[in-house]
């Protein structure tokens, strides 16, 4: 009996061992497991914020594009791009081009009587009538700031309307815009088309050679006066981003808005890198939100 006991001593507390170590065993096991799952889970929110820093910017205009550029030629870098190379028409970012012809072939010192026909190019809204009297430069900055139609339209009657729009396109070839082709100088119909692939190449011309023009298109009002100073007409800019309450109004170098039922809203906005280091070029083709789509373009390539 008493040797059955010396045995049982030891036997139990072996047992009990065994019992603990498995225990122990488990509940080290357990917090691993746990452990992996906490890293599993960091890594898999870690992941998704990497993918939501380089996530693309939702856009759904037609057509979209976001170009960095120094200027050089040589470092041009596409951020965005969204059908870049589909032809649309361009409604009146088309008067970039057509103060493009005007700068370099007119002179802005001179007299232009508007005429009916130029008159009939306007829409309620836009102020100027048939036989008042501007100056060419006047009428420049009533183009570029409200859209104006009935400008645009008397600025290439000074040259004679077939030749301008014969400039506007001997200009497009000059700067290899092959997708793109004018018929008037106002943008309104279906003739003036393009890309946003060229649009972008427009405006980085601009930028180097005619910045002077850029510049007009960020002035946010303009009263117009007739050349005998009896006339005065309030013209109001068309970018609503330049009221924007955050720094982007600042930043912008130039731009153009397009409107029509073809074309849909359009625009194009060149802004300054926050660095100052380079420009951001960006156009957006029929959209149904041209400004907000436009700042997230901005927001999420140009900070």
């Amino acid at each position: 009996m008493n040797f059955k006991r010396a045995i049982a001593g030891p036997l139990l507390s072996i047992v009990f061992l065994v019992i603990f170590l498995y225990m122990i065993s488990g509940v080290k096991l357990i917090f691993e497991n746990y452990q992996q799952n906490e890293k599993n889970i960091a890594s898999a929110s870690v992941a998704d914020s990497v993918q939501n820093i380089f996530e693309e910017p939702d856009i759904h205009a037609q057509s979209a594009i976001s170009v960095w550029t120094d200027l050089s030629g040589q470092s041009d870098k596409v951020l965005f791009s969204k059908n870049e190379q589909r032809i649309l028409s361009v409604a009146s970012i088309s008067k970039l081009m057509t103060a493009l012809v005007v700068v370099e072939n007119s002179d802005l010192s001179q007299k232009i009587t508007i005429s009916d026909k130029s008159a009939n190019q306007s829409k309620d809204s836009e102020p100027l009538k048939a036989g008042e009297t501007y100056f060419a430069k006047d009428l420049l900055y009533t183009m570029l700031i409200g859209s104006d139609n009935t400008a645009s339209y008397a600025l290439s009657e000074s040259i004679g309307a077939d030749k301008f729009v014969g400039l506007m396109n001997e200009k497009t070839k000059e700067l290899g815009l092959s997708d793109t082709s004018f018929e008037n100088p106002t943008g309104l119909g279906l003739e003036n088309f393009s890309t946003a692939h060229d649009l972008a190449k427009l405006a980085e011309y601009l930028l180097k050679e005619h910045s002077s023009i850029l510049a007009i298109t960020t002035t946010p009002e303009f009263n117009l006066y007739s050349a005998d100073g009896k006339i005065m007409h309030e013209i109001i800019n068309t970018d609503k981003l330049l009221n924007d309450s955050s720094d982007l109004a600042e930043r912008i170098i130039g731009g153009k808005t397009g409107d029509t039922r073809t074309a849909g809203k359009c625009l194009l906005l060149v802004v300054t890198s926050p660095d100052n280091q380079g420009y951001f070029i960006n156009v957006i083709l029929n959209s149904n939100d041209r400004f907000g789509e436009m700042k997230k373009l901005i927001n999420r390539y140009a900070n």
